[in-house]
């Protein structure tokens, strides 16, 4: 954990130095910030990418989506879902993991469904979170 310490310290530097924050840097800041569940960090991230214009960027988009769905606050990530333009495998697979930890395992179904029909290639991770969510319908 002392790496994405190190990564959102130098995230902000980056910022305070005036470096100027690029696209490659905020998605990131956002992985660091869902798996330390550090929200309000990530909030403040998202907000900034907001300000400066970034957030039409599929990747930053996706992380965001990410990062509120692993901190528990789903109607934020699907806030952020619902308003991108392009969305990803990344952005599919937060939101339906975000559901799947919710216990909202037929939200996570249907998205599952929606992403097919919209031909997105799952991955394992995207598929392993749905088979979770199903076997709660199935149980042994």
């Amino acid at each position: 954990m002392s790496f994405l310490c190190y990564l959102l310290n130098s995230f902000s530097e980056c910022l305070i130095e005036v470096f100027g924050p690029m696209t490659i840097y905020f998605p990131s800041a956002m992985k660091a910030c869902g798996m330390l569940l550090w929200c309000e960090f990530g909030i403040s991230v998202h907000c900034l990418a907001l300000k400066i214009r970034f957030d039409g960027d599929v990747f930053v988009g996706s992380s965001v989506v990410d990062m509120y769905a692993k901190c528990g606050e789903i109607r934020d990530a699907r806030k952020v879902f619902d308003g991108m333009l392009v969305r990803n495998v990344v952005s599919w697979s937060g939101l339906i993991c975000g559901y799947t930890q919710l216990g909202e395992d037929d939200e996570a179904l249907r998205l599952f469904k929606q992403a097919l029909w919209e031909d997105l290639d799952v991955n394992d991770f995207t598929f392993s979170n749905v088979i979770t969510g199903l076997w709660q319908f199935y149980p042994s």
